[in-house]
């Protein structure tokens, strides 16, 4: 099967967890393989020859770039407010730039007055006039906003928004506020990591009255808004028979269309009723499948602590590197040769180099955040599909630790091959919303627009499967150490092999999960406001509690992404173990309780089930 080794030995001893090869052995018995091998190494080498030239770009943007040129901005001239400017790329005898290269030190905001101002400062109407000036107060109608000298009425409608005190108080205030409540703001953080740990503690003792309950409560909110709508157009409809009882020919098309509106809605929630009706009876007997992966994923979780950390190893890794790679992007976007076409306002325009070092780092910054990811990804699968084909599945030694170390030493190709294939998705997806973007204000056809825009929705779905079929193909490379199109292959065949189950647990399993990071999210936001609204002081108490609430809503989403990728891996390991095992001859390594889902994967292969308990072997024999 695959890869796998056979050794000389019907089934695999019971043995000292100390050592890798004694937990589990390339025996027959097992997929899982311990001689392991590099697996697509021309991938990571082509990663590596990718970064080679982006950083030849960067080091050209850098050199003709300028990032107070963003931050501070410039005058008509090029000279950056609140800055010497050097006169890099410009003849020093050129007539043209006399006026560039001036001491603006003493001139720290930018105005900007005069007709066709566009927000892009390298494409000013010719009109517009850029300076910089010491204060913003010697000019009517201008107010202050960080470098800038912004409208009066810009502000205002700012106001509208944040704060009736103005924008800069309004920061001002936040500040403050955050200062205020920073205590309160890290003991929201520990409280949604206590919630976080109560809701894994009820998915480990009690996962299957979770699921049923979050089941029937769906199915209960999705038939009394069903009644409720029906109720509602009722009345509506015969409220306005009744108002026109005599003259229904006085209806105005209005009125008439709330009421369809209402029957619109009462029927789309009666088919949103149906369907969930419809696919828990298809799926209900498999549910029980569901609930007993969310305890195998309890037991391994809890054998395998470690794991836990390594949504926080990656969300460090990748919140660095989005800080290195924004700004290096305001390098970029700061890039560019002095120029201009009326000799009155200079712009940096960026040649083609610049241009292409725009979206080649754009597209390094998704295939290195999706690299970062998708080793999360084959860490927890090495290590989750380890502990399930041993023996003895606890004290295993450092488990997690070994699988990151096989990650990094045989599978970062297959890692780097994976995470292109949905950096590439996601880089076109992004093309084709700057062309819908550029066509929705052009006066381009309506069915070129509509077009664009239903590329980019059928691209976001096959990135989404994508990325499921990544997951699972990094778990057939964790258990037998084949390349990922092969890897990738074995793990569609599963999938449609078992296309109910893998329905019940995509749709009732994901839904649990993620009804589990809103609960915990929304118990923060109810004891913050508790803690904060009467807070002396505070005067934005929206502010730290949202902050508090996106914490929270990261550590459950921290837990539960590892739960999802336990599950995939468990359920992938219990479908290669009911393959290539019949617990007779060749005992399973699954649990008791999940062998009970063996008869219907194959029949075939198993005892009567009235034998089942006695003569069927496993794990506990």
């Amino acid at each position: 099967m695959g890869s796998a080794l056979s050794g000389g030995k019907d089934k695999v001893e019971p043995a000292s967890p100390d050592k890798e090869g004694s937990a589990t052995a390339d025996t027959e018995e097992t997929p899982y393989v311990t001689k392991r091998r590099c697996t697509d190494a021309i991938c990571i080498i082509l990663f590596i020859v990718f970064l080679i030239p982006l950083i030849g770009l960067l080091i050209y943007c850098i050199r003709y770039g300028d990032i107070y040129r963003i931050l501070n901005g410039y005058d008509r001239c090029g000279n950056v407010c609140g800055r010497i400017t050097e006169r890099i790329g410009v003849a020093p005898n050129d007539p043209k730039f006399t006026c560039f290269g001036a001491d603006m030190t003493k001139r720290k905001y930018l105005l900007v007055r005069g007709a066709g101002i566009r927000d892009n400062d390298n494409d000013q109407g010719a009109n517009v006039n850029r300076e910089c000036v010491t204060s913003c107060s010697g000019y009517p109608a201008y107010r202050e906003f960080f470098t800038r000298c912004i409208p009066e009425k810009t502000q205002d409608q700012v106001n509208v928004f944040f704060s009736k005190t103005g924008i800069s108080n309004f920061f001002q205030e936040v500040s403050e506020d955050m200062d205020l409540c920073a205590k309160e703001i890290l003991a929201l953080f520990f409280i949604a990591l206590g919630f976080s740990i109560i809701l894994l503690i009820l998915l480990r003792v009690a996962v299957g009255l979770v699921v049923w309950f979050m089941l029937a409560a769906v199915l209960v909110v999705s038939f009394v808004a069903s009644a409720f709508l029906w109720i509602r157009w009722a009345n509506q409809r015969d409220k306005l028979k009744e108002d026109y009882r005599y003259l229904p020919q006085n209806q105005s098309e209005l009125e008439l269309k709330n009421v369809r509106s209402y029957l619109g809605y009462a029927i789309a929630a009666t088919v949103i009723t149906v369907v969930i009706l419809l696919l828990i009876l298809a799926v209900r007997s498999r549910i029980k499948l569901v609930v007993q992966l969310f305890r195998e994923a309890g037991k391994a979780i809890s054998d395998m602590p470690t794991l836990l950390l390594l949504p926080w190893l990656t969300f460090i890794f990748v919140g660095i590197f989005i800080a290195i790679w924004f700004y290096l992007a305001l390098w970029i976007e700061s890039s560019g040769m002095l120029t201009s076409e009326n000799n009155v306002n200079f712009n940096y325009k960026k040649d083609a180099a610049m241009m292409v070092t725009r979206w080649y780092n754009l597209l390094a910054m998704f295939w290195i955040t999706q690299f970062v990811i998708a080793c999360q990804h084959m860490s927890v699968a090495g290590a989750v599909s380890f502990w399930y084909f041993s023996r003895r599945k606890s004290g295993l030694s450092s488990p997690v630790a070994k699988s990151i170390s096989r990650t990094v030493r045989f599978h970062l190709g297959s890692v780097a091959f994976g995470s292109l294939l949905v950096a590439i998705v996601q880089f076109v997806r992004v093309i084709l919303q700057s062309v819908y973007n550029t066509l929705k204000t052009g006066e381009e056809s309506t069915m070129k627009t509509n077009l664009t825009k239903a590329c980019g929705c059928c691209l976001a779905i096959f990135e989404k499967f994508l990325s499921y079929i990544n997951r699972n193909a990094f778990v057939e490379i964790a258990l037998k150490s084949t390349n990922f199109l092969e890897s990738s292959a074995r793990a569609i065949s599963v999938i449609g092999s078992n296309a109910l189950r893998v329905a019940a647990i995509n749709s009732v399993g994901d839904f649990v999960l993620f009804l589990g990071k809103v609960a915990v999210t929304l118990s923060t936001m109810l004891v913050g406001i508790a803690m904060i609204q009467n807070k002396e002081g505070v005067q934005h108490v929206w502010v730290p509690i949202t902050l508090a609430s996106i914490f929270a809503y990261f550590v459950a989403h921290s837990f539960m992404t590892i739960y999802e990728m336990t599950i995939d891996t468990i359920f992938i390991c219990f479908c290669e173990d009911c393959e290539k095992n019949d617990g007779v001859a060749k005992p399973y390594f699954m649990s008791r309780a999940l062998m009970e889902f063996v008869d219907e994967s194959d029949p075939s292969k198993s005892p009567d089930k009235t034998t089942r308990p006695s003569s069927a072997k496993t794990i506990e024999n």
